[in-house]
């Protein structure tokens, strides 16, 4: 059970699972799925498998929504340049594929959904975009500094040169107003 700082509403329940083995629900269970931020836990080859399996436990008529990040960055500076290009390098032998989210709408048209819908949202980042862009940011950077251990021990970056761009990275989102794509797609069982 999660730990709250205020308890959750009594009509509200959390339960323990793993998509990637199931999801603990009988078959049309929900009116309404909503997962987000998975990318980096669902290898690409998993996720017909993982659409079908909140296909299954959403009931006919019934809505499935995503919102997920891939590798949708613009106005980019060297430091983010470097990283990509060593993370292009080298993701595909983990099993993952960030190319992956801007087609989601196909992807859940493949699982069976109808009326589809997605947009892609770009989220700044960066205090040149506000209080949003500063969180943004902040979430961001520490996103890249968790995957220190990958780009140093995977991707044959050294530590050095991987600090070095960490530490330039919210610099250029400054100087560049970088946005980061973030992808939102719902559709109907």
């Amino acid at each position: 059970m999660p730990t709250f700082l205020t308890p959750p509403p009594s009509n509200c329940t959390f339960y323990g699972g793993n998509v990637l083995s199931g999801i603990p629900f009988a078959q049309d269970h929900f009116d309404y799925v909503h997962q987000r931020l998975l990318v980096g836990a669902i290898p690409a080859l998993e996720w017909p498998s993982v659409l079908q399996e909140l296909v299954r436990v959403t009931r006919p008529g019934g809505w499935i929504e995503i919102l997920e990040s891939g590798a949708g960055y613009h106005n980019i500076g060297p430091a983010y340049h470097y990283l990509k290009k060593a993370w292009d390098a080298g993701i595909a032998q983990a099993g993952f594929d960030l190319s992956l989210m801007p087609h989601l709408d196909i992807l859940l048209e493949n699982a069976g959904l109808k009326n589809i819908k997605m947009r892609t949202v770009p989220m700044p980042l960066g205090k040149w975009a506000g209080r949003s862009g500063e969180l943004m940011a902040i979430d961001i950077y520490n996103v890249f500094k968790g995957f220190k251990g990958f780009y140093t021990s995977q991707l044959n970056v050294s530590e050095k040169d991987f600090d070095a761009a960490l530490a330039a990275l919210p610099g250029e989102w400054e100087k560049h107003h970088t946005t980061y794509d973030f992808y939102l797609v719902y559709g109907q069982k």
